[in-house]
């Protein structure tokens, strides 16, 4: 893999799309962390906490995520939101929506995005209904990862535009319009969760 490639391609989306670069930003040379079995956990995790986080019923909550083994798979925050004891934070999990949307390009749901393309306004018709406690088996089914280099080259991009919002913030300097800073960092979050060994709480986003 070639990871100066990958930054040269990063550097011209970054310019055409009119953000100021840092070309002394360092070049990683990533590594996905998390199985396939982790992000699809993780994907349905994301879900079943947005969900009630805008109200979906939590003993039904519950009973779906007991129904598909998801237990040990919610960080203490989202245990929190689902045994209703979250309610001071629940702005934290309306924003992951850019965080699920991210997961669900990379297997393979949606097929395409780019990274500042705009939240889909649909997003709960690429998971499982659990209004009527539909499963995940035909979601599983339908999952088709990335390529590597795809998510690599995502995560570069989305490095190098999480340092111009930081970058114009310091300096009070306007940044193109193209993505909500909070979507970006929440997509970043995404792929820094599975090229990292982190858990979701606790993902470093340095610029």
């Amino acid at each position: 893999m070639n990871f100066d490639r990958i930054r040269e391609r990063s550097i011209s989306i970054a310019q055409g799309i009119g953000y100021q670069v840092n070309f002394n930003l360092p070049t990683s040379d990533f590594k996905i962390q998390k199985g396939g079995g982790e992000v699809v956990a993780r994907i349905l995790c994301l879900d079943v906490c947005l969900s009630v986080s805008y109200g979906f019923d939590r003993s039904l909550a519950k009973r779906w995520i007991e129904s598909e083994g998801l237990e040990g798979y919610l960080t203490d925050k989202e245990r929190m939101l689902v045994d209703g004891l979250a309610k001071d934070f629940l702005i934290d999990f309306h924003v992951q929506a850019d965080a699920l949307f991210l997961l669900l390009w990379y297997v393979g749901v949606i097929k395409d995005m780019k990274l500042v393309d705009p939240l889909v306004s649909n997003l709960v018709s690429y998971v499982p209904d659990m209004r009527v406690m539909e499963g995940s088996a035909n979601f599983r089914r339908g999952v088709e990862f990335k390529s590597p280099e795809s998510l690599y080259q995502m995560a570069d991009l989305a490095y190098l535009l999480h340092w111009s919002v930081v970058n114009a913030r310091i300096h009070g300097v306007k940044i193109p319009a193209k993505i909500n800073p909070i979507s970006l960092i929440e997509r970043r979050r995404a792929m820094e969760w599975l090229l990292s060994n982190s858990d979701w709480d606790n993902v470093s986003l340095d610029t």
